[in-house]
């Protein structure tokens, strides 16, 4: 098995590769030809490419990471734009966004969602799939650091900084689970921002695997929903 870290172009590749699993399902819920697509948190752009390969006129790759732009960019050949400035997209001119994976990251919910909103067309479809959320199992992301489940939350942020600094050979430069890239953000609290701005088609608590029952047990809900799947549009 090969353990090394993948190269930047390797991220890209893999991404690509990935796509038809990742968001494969996303063209079933949105027809991409010739339309103008949002990949919102983009990465390293190989599903923002393997969009415009799959019959959309336009892609445009948004991510805050500027280093997984600029590689993007030279993966992507000049086939797809790629911005970190959402404002600079044009009111209503966006036919679909996709988005998998970003938005317990994203630290300003309700201003990206109203960023989200306006460059929607009438109609336009947002789908997204997204976890883990933090107060899932394993929300605090650090997979690799062979945690046991909620231990983030059991032990806290000094403790997991610890561990994981002691694993990778270096001292974190973080203050609070923000500054690591972690918004903290329920199911519910996401879900009640999502219905202030758009019409809901589809809009679910994804449970942790194996127990599909317990996103109905509200003492319960807050730790076991993995994450949250959604088909949302903005009214004509």
């Amino acid at each position: 098995m090969n353990d090394k870290p993948m190269t930047l172009e390797e991220q890209s590749a893999y991404e690509y590769d990935k796509a038809p699993e990742s968001i494969g399902s996303y063209l079933q819920k949105a027809d991409i030809q010739e339309k103008t697509v949002v990949d919102f948190g983009c990465g390293w752009g190989g599903e923002s490419l393997w969009l415009k390969h799959h019959g959309a006129a336009k892609v445009i790759g948004i991510d805050v990471d500027e280093e997984s732009l600029a590689q993007a960019r030279v993966f992507s050949k000049g086939e797809v734009e790629f911005t970190s400035n959402i404002a600079s997209i044009e009111d209503e001119s966006v036919d679909c966004i996709f988005s998998t994976n970003v938005f317990e990251h994203v630290m300003n919910i309700p201003e990206i969602l109203d960023h989200l909103h306006r460059i929607l067309k009438p109609n336009g479809t947002i789908v997204s799939s997204f976890g883990p959320l933090f107060y899932s199992p394993y929300g605090c992301h650090f997979y690799w650091a062979h945690l046991y489940p909620f231990s983030h939350l059991i032990f806290g942020r000094d403790w997991l900084v610890h561990r994981i600094d002691n694993i990778r050979g270096f001292e974190s430069n973080t203050n609070s689970w923000e500054d690591m890239g972690l918004n903290r953000i329920t199911y519910d609290e996401f879900s009640r921002e999502i219905q202030k701005r758009f019409d809901v088609k589809e809009l679910n608590a994804i449970p942790v695997a194996g127990l599909p029952f317990v996103t109905k047990i509200p003492i319960l809900k807050q730790f076991l929903t993995f994450g949250c799947e959604m088909h949302v549009s903005k009214a004509a």
